[in-house]
């Protein structure tokens, strides 16, 4: 569609107002303690080269803001098409691959389940890899990425703990137990630092879990403050659950990013949907604080103000996404927000009052009732709207960039009387179109959110946006495409292919005096978001030309291997508990419990080999034959 005149940019948004990220705490002391285990790095650290960042991307969204846009044009929408791969690194041998990279002082350092890995940001060479051991049970093995501060990386875990890396080595500085996984709690997220705080909330929601938001101090790992985002007694709130006890199993997590003013010293959470997300009967009220945006002060973790998307949701419409923060052309402090529903909306900072809502997504029957006789397809779908990544802002343009899944679902309501921490609890059953997830990419005004363009992509989008100053706007899709597009008009200037499914951040940076953008590739997630690749960092320049692949083996004589069953279980935590569950329980895909009484080692290795119904087809890509034998081998041992 044709572009509108705008008045000319009036504001100027903070594009890296503290893009050094220095905070107040100083430089992590060797002396700090260690509060738990972690195996040792598998690979060393190698000697620093004489390659450094001249400009970095510091965290997960780049600043505090959450913008997302770069400054850099070296690339730009008429020389895009001289982009090509300069380099690749593997950074794990499957599973998701959700993260946003960072980049700081030549290091793209990215995370991958329990391996956090240092690449170097020029030749993709491994500098160190840390690998995490689970000192509990592992939830979901997602993961967004790493906070940075100081000369220190910090990160959550699937077990639920929270730990300090030395940034140039990966040498482990402390580590805390800051969730109960026992009780369905696990971090996700990407931790946010500042003025010696880390910032960290809790998922998985579905989980019957009580969130709440935490800072720690980035010394030591101790707790400074919590503040529950299912409240309860006299909290603020509290009364929106009018059945009280359904709130200690309420839901609400966090499982991306968040976004903070340092000079307003507020920090903004992006709140995740009530639980059972599909049975609203059994916790009727608004469910504060669920699907919100809750704003905190930074130092106190004081309620401070919020804004609900949807009360007493039905459809699992979570805000998913980090917020982003900027001033409008009247000089307006606004914050925009979007999620699962789809919308993407502005709110007014000082009134705390809505701007506007558009919709970047098909719409159908999302605001009628489910039903436990029959089943309702409503769209967007339970995993469909604005996923983990969310809206990205060119300051210059003055538009909002956001990338959302096209997808319905059905749903039959299913009541249920108990919600048990530690056990899914949806309230229905959901069924995804079998025709699967396409992908919509719009740019919406940043005033008045009206839609400046929008293209309709077929393969999925759930990655991050990058706009820049050449003009162009990169994005990923579920097919493994890294897309440039014109950033005044969506037109496509430039399609990728990476060979993996890209689910997480796009980033650039500069070395040396030279542009590069770096993606992840290859997303190993539940059925529902990608199956192809090999967990990467695809890091990309002008007039490169390196087209190689790693290639994977997927040769073997089943008959000469020995299986391994340990293994097996962290190849089985990777790729196969989204679905199945961290033992086996059950979740997305059926349980697996004494799956050994019925079915032999040989019998799984065929199965997982040749796959029927909604399971993914992960031979012999990305699982090898070795894989196949070590996951039969843990599986029938339930």
């Amino acid at each position: 569609m044709s572009r509108p005149a705008k008045r000319p940019s009036l504001f100027a948004v903070g594009v890296s107002r503290l893009s050094t990220l220095k905070a107040a705490a100083g430089v992590l002391a060797i002396s700090l303690l260690v509060h738990g285990a972690a195996r040792a790095a598998d690979i060393a650290p190698s000697p620093v080269t004489a390659v450094t960042g001249e400009t970095d991307w510091p965290m997960y969204n780049k600043n505090y803001e959450g913008q997302r846009y770069s400054p850099l044009n070296q690339i730009d929408k008429l020389n895009v098409g001289r982009l090509g791969e300069v380099c690749r690194a593997k950074v794990a041998d499957g599973g998701p691959l959700h993260a946003g990279p960072i980049v700081v002082n030549g290091l793209i350092i990215v995370t991958a389940g329990a391996e956090t890995t240092a690449v170097d940001a020029g030749d993709c060479s491994i500098r160190w890899k840390h690998i995490h051991a689970a000192a509990a049970r592992v939830g979901l093995p997602a993961n967004r990425g790493v906070g940075y501060t100081d000369g220190v990386v910090y990160r959550g875990s699937a077990d639920g703990h929270l730990f300090a890396l030395d940034a140039m080595t990966g040498r482990l500085l402390w580590d805390v137990r800051a969730a109960d996984t026992g009780i369905g709690e696990y971090i996700s997220s990407a931790p946010l630092l500042w003025n010696g705080r880390l910032y960290a909330g809790i998922g998985f929601t579905e989980f019957g879990i009580r969130g709440r938001m935490m800072a720690y101090d980035s010394k030591d790992g101790h707790e400074v403050w919590r503040f529950y985002t299912i409240p309860r007694g006299t909290e603020t709130g509290a009364q929106t659950w009018k059945h009280a006890d359904t709130a200690a199993t309420g839901g609400g997590g966090t499982w991306s990013s968040y976004a903070l003013d340092p000079q307003a010293r507020e920090v903004f959470i992006p709140v995740a949907n009530p639980t059972p997300a599909l049975y609203a009967a059994y916790r009727p009220g608004a469910n504060l604080f669920t699907n919100s945006l809750v704003v905190l002060d930074a130092d106190t973790g004081k309620l401070k103000w919020w804004y609900q998307a949807a009360a007493g949701d039905f459809h699992e419409y979570d805000l998913s996404a980090p917020p982003v923060l900027y001033e409008d052309s009247n000089g307006r402090r606004v914050v925009a927000i979007t999620g699962k529903d789809g919308y993407v909306r502005l709110i007014d900072r000082n009134t705390h009052r809505r701007i506007f809502q558009t919709s970047v997504v098909e719409r159908r029957n999302d605001s009628k009732p489910l039903s436990s006789r029959y089943g309702l397809r409503f769209c967007p779908g339970v995993l469909g709207g604005v996923q983990w990544n969310g809206v990205a802002l060119d300051p210059t343009r003055r538009n909002l960039y956001v990338g959302a899944i096209e997808w319905c679902s059905t749903v039959q309501m299913h009541p249920i009387s108990s919600v048990e921490p530690g056990r899914l609890a949806f309230g229905g059953h959901m069924v995804m179109d079998k025709s699967g997830p396409t992908g919509r990419i719009t740019a919406l005004d940043a005033d008045s959110g009206d839609i400046q363009w929008q293209i309709v992509n077929t393969g999925g989008v759930v990655s991050a946006l990058l706009p820049t100053a050449g003009g162009v706007v990169f994005v990923g899709d579920l097919s493994g495409n890294l897309l440039a597009l014109d950033s005044d008009s969506g037109a496509e200037l430039r399609r990728i292919p990476t060979g993996g499914a890209i689910a997480g951040g796009i980033v650039t940076y500069q070395v040396n005096g030279k542009q590069y953008i770096a993606t992840t590739s290859g997303n190993i997630s539940r059925l529902t978001f990608g199956g192809s690749g090999t967990p990467s960092v695809v890091v990309l320049a002008l007039d490169a030309n390196n087209p190689a692949h790693s290639a994977l083996s997927t040769a073997g004589d089943a008959s000469s291997v020995t299986a391994d069953a340990a293994r097996g279980r962290t190849l089985f935590a990777a790729d196969c508990s989204s679905c199945h569950g961290a033992s086996g329980e059950g979740g997305i895909g059926p349980s697996l419990r004494r799956l050994g009484t019925r079915l032999d080692e040989k019998h799984v290795s065929d199965w997982i080999r040749n796959p029927s119904g909604k399971m993914p087809k992960l031979y012999p890509t990305p699982l090898t034959e070795r894989d196949v034998i070590d996951i039969s081998a843990f599986v029938v041992s339930f």
